[in-house]
């Protein structure tokens, strides 16, 4: 039997996945729009005009293109995600939550979508329905070293320290990095296990933020010298930290330090 000769619909999609596949976005746009004034009831080429339209930036656009699209298709779980990516990049979190929430519904195995899900919950300081999201999606995929990450992170969040410091050495399992670092100090840490914390901390970075933790865990731990290193190289790469600094010092239980505000500041600074 011969092959059915292609619509010239499907060659119009398959000339634009060819010209997005090389980088030609305007080129890919060209023939989609070329094509939905013929055809504008199209979802699959409003969909893909919609991706395309927020891969350069157009949130607006791609919005109301994946819009139509999943008005035509609403059981489309990818295409519904996508839709909540446009619409959380739009500034529309609630439709965001409602379109990523409905493609989890409709597919509870499709891992990308409770992720995005999870991820958009935590931005919105949801942690405890974010770590659920996170924690389905890892389920889903043990090796999506991303999800395991944020769900920590989102544990951590939602005050549940034990299980953030577990879900974060899960994590680090299958991939490394300094975000989950961070995440895995700052649990040990909160949990009181300053060596612990330390170890971590010193694997996330050159970055303030983890440089001051570090250093508070290295004075309670009674590590003055590492410590004032760490309180150190913290101000010097944001010296809007030092009232944050001053406080955990202060607070710390362990380790002989002044208190004297000009004799505290010399420590600090040098």
């Amino acid at each position: 039997m011969l092959p059915r000769p292609q619509t010239k619909a499907k060659t119009a999609l398959a000339r634009a996945q060819m010209a997005l596949a090389a980088g030609d976005l305007p080129g890919a746009e060209a023939i989609l729009s070329r094509h939905l004034q013929r055809k504008p009831k199209d979802a699959e080429a409003l969909a893909l005009a919609g991706v395309i339209a927020l891969q350069r930036g157009a949130t607006g656009e791609a919005q109301r293109r994946l819009r139509r699209a999943a008005k035509l298709r609403p059981d489309d779980a990818a295409l519904l995600t996508n839709l909540g990516i446009a619409e959380e990049a739009a500034g529309e979190p609630d439709a965001a939550v409602a379109s990523l929430t409905r493609a989890c519904a409709l597919r509870p195995d499709f891992a990308q979508a409770l992720y995005n899900l999870g991820i958009l919950l935590r931005r919105l300081e949801r942690p405890t329905e974010a770590a659920e999201a996170l924690a389905r999606a890892s389920n889903l995929e043990p090796g999506h070293g991303k999800a395991k990450s944020a769900l920590a992170g989102a544990l951590l969040d939602a005050g549940r320290s034990d299980e953030a410091l577990t879900a974060a050495e899960h994590a680090l399992e299958t991939s490394d990095g300094e975000d989950i670092r961070l995440t895995a100090g700052l649990a040990a840490k909160t949990l009181g296990r300053w060596k612990q914390a330390a170890l971590h901390l010193e694997q996330a970075g050159q970055r303030p933020e983890a440089l001051l933790e570090l250093a508070h865990c290295r004075q309670e731990a009674g590590e003055s010298t590492a410590a004032q290193t760490a309180y150190r190289a913290a101000l010097a790469l944001d010296p809007s930290l030092y009232a944050a600094a001053v406080k955990r010092l202060v607070s710390a239980a362990k380790g002989e330090l002044p208190l004297r505000p000009a004799a505290l500041r010399a420590w600090l600074l040098g």
